[in-house]
């Protein structure tokens, strides 16, 4: 989950920004014009609305390609990271 409502989503230049601020942790290989139009630009996300992106981001479909994700999509909440190996983990 990046961007919660009304915030204001960017992805330039490989980097993620929320509100103006890079976003550690996350960067992209694909260049601007590889990504859907979600990826092209600054978005403030509506209400009741989230932007999501995938972990595997050079191989994910996500929020960049079909949009934002209505709150009532939202169906529960992870609990539990099995993929890679090595970063199995339980979430709190």
């Amino acid at each position: 989950l990046i961007g919660l409502p009304g915030e204001k989503i960017e992805i330039k230049d490989g980097t993620v920004w929320v509100n103006g601020e890079a976003l550690q942790g996350q960067s992209f290989r694909r260049t601007y014009y590889d990504v859907g139009y979600y990826g092209q630009g600054e978005h403030v996300v509506p209400p009741d609305s989230y932007f999501v992106l995938g972990d595997n981001s050079e191989n994910s479909d996500d929020s960049r390609f079909w949009g934002y994700v209505p709150r009532k999509n939202i169906l529960g909440r992870a609990f539990l990271v099995y993929w890679p190996p090595h970063r199995i983990r339980i979430l709190r």
